[in-house]
């Protein structure tokens, strides 16, 4: 097995996910830097992995690394990593901001390097696998709704949450956007927390996407409708229910050929990911979410929030 060294920037609640499963992926885990130093020391002593007090020297002694700090501190990583010629596998969204995510595209460009964005319902089982390839998608519905948690609050929504959906309808759409139309609001901080898009690509297919961490209730759904077929995905609980329609209406009126209802296993998406991206490493393959897709979900992001704010 190929000797990868990798290290971990960030080791808050979502870094300590990813370290946990970085020790059981073939990457050789040399160490991690977090900058809070109470919280490096509890983590170097739950996972045994070395804690660096000086983020270059981490990024030298790695052949790749794992960046999963606040959003903010992104680009600046990432240029650093690339600049040495290492690897990076990057927390969604890639950067903060379009100009960012631009340079990020142009300094890989040319080079061997990988570049995977955690955008992690690629690798839920319900969202793969589809057969829409020789379909013609009409409109896609996806609802993403979360009950206040404050911890989700120094990003918008739109970042945050909606940021998902943004990367899936463009992998199942492929196609250029033609106009936006959104709103949104912040009840209780500065940035949204609830927002809802409807989107006209020059296809003519139109998708429509709300997202809130102000929700009575959590929703992971989309819903997708064919010229053959409705597919209603259920993103938490793994469930798929697919309708395909008859070609043409039976006597009886009867317009419905096949329901298939299908509960997919759980899985680890985030060792699943980070798996992937070890793999493209060894075998010098695309990775599955690449830095051109991190490129066009912070555009589109950016540009409903642009939209939001113009209202």
């Amino acid at each position: 097995m190929n000797d990868i060294k990798i290290g971990l920037f960030g080791a808050g609640y979502f870094g300590n996910f990813h370290l946990n499963n970085l020790l059981n992926t073939p990457f050789d885990v040399i160490g991690f830097f977090d900058a809070d130093e109470k919280r490096s020391a509890e983590i170097e002593k739950t996972y045994n992995v070395k804690s660096y007090s000086d983020p270059t020297k981490l990024m030298l002694d790695c052949d790749a690394i794992d960046i999963t700090t606040p959003t903010s501190s992104h680009f600046q990583l990432i240029k650093k990593a690339l600049s040495l010629g290492k690897h990076v596998f990057v927390e969604k969204p890639m950067t903060f901001d379009t100009t960012q995510a631009k340079e990020i595209l142009q300094l890989v460009s040319g080079t061997n390097l990988k570049l995977q964005v955690g955008h992690i319902e690629r690798y839920n089982p319900v969202t793969q696998d589809l057969g829409l390839e020789n379909e013609t998608i009409i409109h896609i519905e996806a609802n993403r709704l979360s009950t206040y948690n404050p911890r989700g609050t120094d990003v918008s929504v739109i970042f945050d949450l909606m940021i998902h959906d943004i990367d899936l309808i463009l992998y199942f759409i492929k196609g250029k956007v033609a106009t936006i139309n959104a709103s949104g609001i912040n009840k209780y901080g500065t940035n949204l927390e609830f927002a809802t898009t409807n989107i006209l690509f020059e296809n003519g297919t139109t998708a429509s996407l709300t997202s809130s961490i102000i929700h009575p209730y959590l929703e992971r759904t989309m819903k997708i409708w064919t010229d053959r077929r409705f597919i209603e995905l259920d993103l938490a609980t793994k469930k798929i229910k697919i309708i395909e329609y008859l070609d043409s209406p039976k006597k009886d009126n009867k317009i419905i050929d096949n329901e298939i209802i299908l509960k997919k296993d759980t899985n680890n998406s985030i060792f699943d990911e980070l798996n992937g991206f070890y793999y493209s490493i060894v075998n010098n393959t695309k990775t599955r979410v690449s830095v051109k897709d991190g490129y066009d979900t912070v555009k589109l992001a950016e540009d409903i929030l642009k939209t939001i704010h113009n209202r």
